[in-house]
């Protein structure tokens, strides 16, 4: 069988607000492991001995940002089915849950920046800069998705004789 029947996945049929929520929210993804926090301690002498410096580091997945890293990883589910081609129903507004998830993801990467605040790392700040452009992504999808909308149905015509119920 040759592949001229075969249809291959094409990037450039993905709307702009999928590439930038999908791209982003994977990014966030692979950072949420990074140390978002470290501290280090030792690294002196004590009475003539050398104590060795020890360092310990927390990524997203601590306190308050284990609900941000499943708020990604539930945007991740809904965009790989999206670019699969699975359709969750007409009757259900995609682009709204997902303005949602993403609104809760930057919510709760803010709170986790703002609450472990103490010896924030660089790949907090990267996080913090992911989320918002996962946000921005999210509004994008919503917008694109209420633009697509069909229009509502139009009002039935008056009844012959000009009289309405």
């Amino acid at each position: 069988m040759g592949m001229a029947g075969r249809q291959g996945f094409d990037v450039n049929r993905l709307s702009t607000g999928t590439k930038i929520l999908t791209v982003s929210t994977f990014l966030y993804f692979i950072d949420s492991f990074l140390p978002w926090q470290k501290v280090c301690f030792g690294g002196g002498t004590i009475f003539g001995a050398a104590i060795p410096r020890s360092c310990a580091s927390l990524n997203l997945w601590h306190g308050v940002g284990f609900i941000a890293g499943l708020l990604a990883i539930a945007i991740l589910v809904e965009e790989g089915l999206k670019i699969a081609g699975v359709s969750m129903g007409q009757n259900v507004p995609v682009g709204a849950i997902v303005l949602g998830l993403a609104g809760g993801l930057l919510v709760f990467t803010i709170l986790k920046v703002l609450i472990d605040n103490e010896a924030i790392a660089i790949f907090a700040w990267i996080g913090l800069i992911l989320s918002l452009a996962v946000a921005y992504g999210g509004y994008m999808r919503f917008q694109e998705e209420k633009t697509m909308a069909p229009p509502p149905p139009a009002a039935p015509p008056p009844p012959p004789g000009g009289m309405t119920p």
